[in-house]
């Protein structure tokens, strides 16, 4: 019998929302992908007669690739990165 404390709850729960704030943040970037894949293929049969700019269609088609691919460790690592700098600049 494992002994239990507030330290184990907290550290399991830690590691169970990461996990899923990564699927979920993976799945956000599925459907951005889908998403700006369809208005790409709209915009390209319409002629260009849409609201959405291709600067605006590539974006979202990177921006989802990056949530799909790296997840929540790829947010967390930008945010790391981000307090270091201003850290730096603080100094």
């Amino acid at each position: 019998m494992s002994d239990w404390s507030i330290t184990n709850l907290l550290e399991n729960l830690t590691s169970s929302v990461q996990v899923w704030g990564g699927l979920l943040i993976g799945l956000i970037g599925i459907v951005l992908i889908i998403a700006m894949a369809v208005i790409g293929g709209i915009k390209l049969i319409s002629g260009g007669c849409q609201k959405w700019g291709w600067p605006l269609i590539i974006v979202g088609l990177f921006v989802g690739g990056v949530f799909f691919v790296g997840g929540l460790t790829t947010i967390m690592e930008i945010a790391s990165g981000g307090h270091a700098t201003i850290d730096d600049l603080g100094r």
